[in-house]
């Protein structure tokens, strides 16, 4: 069986049986709690779980990466807290830690890198299909990982599960967690309440003003450093309006990473020239020369605002008569001949 075979038929026994209590993810889609569908098109941390589970404070944080064309899960952060004792543990895993562990070459799917817990009085660590698992001693709350594994076919799409197996679990809402509540509506009031397009703009606003995620990706720390000490409040909204597109649009995406690694460094020059009320030209021109060459950017007019600025001198965009937005990879035109005559 394929992994994601493997993953389509835990998604749907999880939405028919336990959706309530369990909260599912990979590189690009999370499934709430409620058995709501979200897109990420994330390549930094995000807090996906945190939340009262039985008589533990649990916090999932995965941490994403890009590799053209694709979001991959990378990493994955569990903090527990026991409010019975006030006893803490945090430990971090990836896909190496996990495929050692799923091939028996380490003993420990999370390695320990904090708190006063010894890991033996907190987790149990075991396999399950594909999947690792760390279970709490008590039976409270499991964290299943199933890694990207690049020399093995079976591995090739990263994901967690999240369950809450404890009695009157309440899921604690999606501003909190992306993971969200028992209202597949939430998200949608949310956004609504302030002002914002879709639901992804909701996300990038909500991880990238949560100042409590220690980001590694050095551009995701300085996009939060931005979103929180640098811009007003109505400034933060306009930037994930017009710069959000960058992230979320899979030809924009790969448009922008085929010069370059990391579209984290063209949404931060985005967000930098927003909160500057339009003014830094050399956050412009630096936004100008990575969209160069791709089809326009739709969203918050990102591509009439470079170009009426005039900070990249002879910018050239395409034109898209097709909807771009959330549509499948496709290849970037090829701007060149392909012989000379």
């Amino acid at each position: 069986m394929t992994s994601f075979t493997m993953i389509a038929l835990l998604l749907s026994v999880t939405i028919a049986v336990a959706s309530a209590n369990t909260c599912i993810g990979s590189g690009r889609v999370v499934r709430q709690f409620s058995g709501r569908r979200d897109e990420l098109f994330m390549p930094c941390k995000y807090d996906a779980v945190k939340q009262r589970c039985g008589k533990y404070d649990v916090k999932l944080t995965p941490g994403n990466i890009y590799m053209q064309p694709k979001f991959r899960m990378d990493s994955l952060w569990l903090a527990v807290t026991d409010t019975e004792t006030g006893e803490v543990w945090a430990g971090r895993s990836t896909n190496k830690i996990a495929v050692k562990y799923y091939r028996g070459w380490s003993t420990e799917l999370f390695n320990q890198k904090g708190g006063s817990m010894a890991t033996e009085d907190l987790l149990v660590f075991g396999t399950e299909g594909n999947y690792g698992f760390a279970e709490a001693v008590n039976g409270d709350f499991r964290v299943s990982f199933m890694p990207w594994d690049p020399e093995n076919k079976d591995f090739n799409q990263a994901s967690w599960v999240f369950a809450c197996n404890a009695p009157n679990f309440v899921p604690s809402g999606f501003a909190k967690q992306v993971c969200g509540g028992s209202d597949p509506r939430e998200s949608a009031e949310k956004r609504n309440e302030m002002g914002l397009n879709s639901r992804i703009q909701l996300i990038q606003y909500n991880i990238f003003t949560n100042t409590d995620i220690v980001q590694t990706n050095s551009q995701c720390a300085n996009v939060t450093r931005l979103m929180t000490q640098v811009c007003t409040e109505e400034q933060r909204k306009d930037a994930v309006m017009t710069c959000g597109e960058m992230l979320s649009s899979r030809k924009h995406t790969k448009c922008i990473t085929k010069y370059a690694c990391d579209p984290m460094e063209a949404f931060k020059d985005c967000v930098e020239w927003v909160c500057s009320d339009y003014q830094d030209d050399l956050a412009c021109e630096r936004l100008g020369e990575a969209m160069d060459m791709c089809r326009t950017f739709k969203e918050g007019n990102l591509t009439a605002k470079v170009e009426d600025a005039k900070c990249f001198r002879d910018f050239l965009h395409l034109e898209d008569s097709t909807d771009v937005t959330s549509t499948p990879d496709t290849t970037t035109p090829n701007l060149l001949p392909t012989s000379a005559n």
